[in-house]
Formats: C-alpha cells, sequence, structure tokens
C-alpha cells in the first residue's frame, strides 16, 4: 500500500442540523503512555500520508529545536486531524461545538494564527516530546485556532482548550492546559468545553441534542476508563461501543449518531467510504498510539471503515479495516491490513446498545 490510503475518521452531520462529533482520551502506563481518538465524518473517502517538512515550520515561532521530523498524518481534506512522527511525538485535536456563523474571526484563529490542521503538523515537525512544547505553549496556542488539542509522548500527556474570542479583533486566542504525568493519570475529550473558565462557551451550541451527545459520549468513556481492565484488546474494543441512550424527539435513530462509535446513515441503507455520503455521517477512521519509553515498542493502530449496510431489520453491518503498526514501520511504507467487520443492532425505542 503506498503511503496515500484510506483511514477511519470521525466527524458528524445529521439531517436534523450539522453536529461535530470526536472522542479522545488517553491514560499513562508503567511503560509509556495510550492515547486515542475516534473521527467522525461524513462519509468519503480518507487518507493516511507521511508528510515531509513543510518550510511554513521552519523555525515555528522561533524554537531553537527545528527538528523537521516527518509525519505520519491521518488526512481529511488534505487537513491533518491526528498524527505521530519519527520519534513518537503524538498530536490530536477536536472540534468545538457548532455556533451560528462558525466562520466569524472570533471561532476561528486570530489573524495571522494557525488553523488547528496546521498546528498539529508544526507541534509534530518541530518538537521532540511534550516538555519542548510547553516552553512554547504560549506562542502555540495564544494564535491557534479554538479547539480541543492534545499532545503525548512516553512520559507526558498535554490537554489544551483554546477558547473562542468575545469579538472578531482580538489578537490573540486564551487557552488553558493541563499536563499528565502520574502512572494511572488520565484524560478524555469530547466536543464541548470542559474547562470552568469556558465551560459557558457549549451555551453557544446550535444543537442542543449534539452537545448532550458529546457530553454522553464523555461520560461512556470516562466510564470505560474507570470500571474496565486497561488492556490493549480492551482498549482498542472501546471505539466499537455502540450504546447510547441519548434521545432526540425529532428522530428516534439519533442515538446512531450520539454513541462513541457513530454510524447516522440518514435515509441511507448503505454507505460506502469511496463515494461521498454528504447526508450520511459516523466514525470513519481511528487511531491508537501505545508510546512506550522504548521506542521500538511503540504501536500504532489504525482502522478504517469501508462500507456498512443495514438489513430489513435495521441491524448495521460495519465493515473495516485494521493494521497494527510499529514507530518504524509508518514511515516505510509497510501496511498490512485485516479485514474485520461486526454487527450493529437497530435501535429500539430510540436506544441503542
Amino acid at each position: 500500500m503506498n503511503k496515500k490510503s484510506l483511514l477511519f475518521i470521525v466527524l458528524i452531520t445529521t439531517s436534523v442540523a450539522k453536529v461535530l462529533a470526536c472522542t479522545s482520551f488517553g491514560f499513562l502506563t508503567n511503560i509509556g503512555t495510550v492515547i486515542a481518538k475516534n473521527s467522525d465524518y461524513y462519509y468519503d473517502k480518507q487518507s493516511v500520508e507521511v508528510l515531509v517538512p513543510n518550510k511554513q515550520f521552519a523555525i515555528w515561532y522561533n524554537n531553537p529545536y527545528n527538528n523537521n521530523f516527518k509525519v505520519f498524518a491521518q488526512m481529511a481534506n488534505n487537513n491533518v486531524k491526528m498524527g505521530i512522527n519519527e520519534v513518537g511525538l503524538t498530536a490530536m485535536e477536536e472540534d468545538p461545538i457548532l455556533v451560528k456563523n462558525p466562520n466569524q474571526r472570533r471561532y476561528i484563529q486570530p489573524i495571522g494564527g494557525t488553523a488547528e490542521c496546521m498546528t498539529l503538523w508544526g507541534i509534530l515537525q518541530n518538537f521532540k516530546t511534550v516538555d519542548q512544547v510547553l516552553t512554547y505553549l504560549n506562542a502555540i496556542f495564544s494564535h491557534a485556532s479554538p479547539n480541543y488539542y492534545e499532545v503525548a509522548d512516553a512520559h507526558k500527556i498535554l490537554i489544551v482548550e483554546v477558547a473562542f474570542s468575545t469579538n472578531d479583533t482580538d489578537t490573540t486566542r486564551k487557552f488553558s492546559y493541563r499536563v499528565l504525568s502520574k502512572t494511572g493519570d488520565s484524560y478524555t475529550h469530547t466536543n464541548i468545553y470542559q474547562d470552568a473558565r469556558f465551560i459557558n462557551l457549549n451555551r453557544l451550541s446550535v444543537n442542543p441534542y449534539a452537545t448532550q451527545g458529546a457530553e454522553a459520549r464523555n461520560t461512556r468513556i470516562k466510564e470505560l476508563l474507570s470500571t474496565s481492565d486497561r488492556s490493549e484488546s480492551n482498549v482498542l474494543s472501546w471505539f466499537l461501543d455502540t450504546k447510547s441512550s441519548v434521545r432526540n424527539p425529532k428522530d428516534n435513530k439519533w442515538c446512531l449518531a450520539t454513541s462513541l462509535f457513530n454510524s447516522y446513515l440518514g435515509q441511507n441503507t448503505k454507505v460506502d467510504t469511496a463515494i461521498l455520503h454528504s447526508d450520511a455521517i459516523g466514525t470513519v477512521a481511528s487511531m491508537f498510539v501505545f508510546n512506550n519509553s522504548t521506542p521500538q515498542q511503540t504501536k500504532v493502530i489504525v482502522r478504517l471503515v469501508n462500507k456498512i449496510t443495514t438489513d430489513a431489520k435495521g441491524n448495521q453491518t460495519i465493515f473495516y479495516n485494521e493494521t497494527k503498526l510499529h514507530l518504524a514501520d509508518l514511515f516505510v511504507g509497510h501496511y498490512t491490513f485485516t479485514e474485520k467487520k461486526f454487527t450493529r443492532l437497530a435501535p429500539i425505542n430510540g436506544i441503542c446498545e
């Protein structure tokens, strides 16, 4: 398989209202860190690419590191959504709640700032560790697009929330951050602000049902983190979880769009990721990074959804490919995918199991 290949992302839109949906989590172990993201989007072609150093990020914000790392990235519409560099530094992002007039300057990066996809690329090209990123935290995130960002190496996980501005003329953005560094520490994130200073921004959502869905997904992934064995096999199963009891009186299939694994097909009974389906949304890409303090043992798992079919009872069969790679394999094209599938039962009275 060449360096451009289909992947398994996550963003979400419905006939009720457009809504973004991603879920990420991470935790520290006694040998490293684990960080993962489900990326939901319209069912469409996605890609994985190896990005060579970009001149735009040479000596980015005058940092002295300028490592010029290559980046293995999951891409959507030519935008980096999550990735890992040659030494294992990993970065990903989740979009905030959808607001009215989302292209208004206050809801994106300030003039001269950096969009979320380019922020990820700049971090991964230039920096080797979370500690290096921390020395340039203000330079990077005060000029970044309002989003939720996570950066991890084998020893620490950095979580950053960049807030919307209150007007269109601000030249910087406020942000908050925290760093996890102890074995057992964990985080979860979906598409809503969690920091107490920014939580009121969630009221700007144009779709309260989507906000409820984001809250439900965050509750569910927290539950799995706190009650489940954190073995590799269990962790990999979490992003195939289809449970949701979030109801929408306008749509009895809404739970399909609010579970950790999303598969809201709208009026479609079948989708194929080789074709754009602008009226169907769901989990299209996932990435798990098991970052080990011994770099040669760092593992990356990628899933790609191929298609979904629906039977007469409304049960879905999800077909996807999965590959497990070591860090060195990412940059030499050693991608071998195994075809897998699972069944998602139809909602009963608006509830998904």
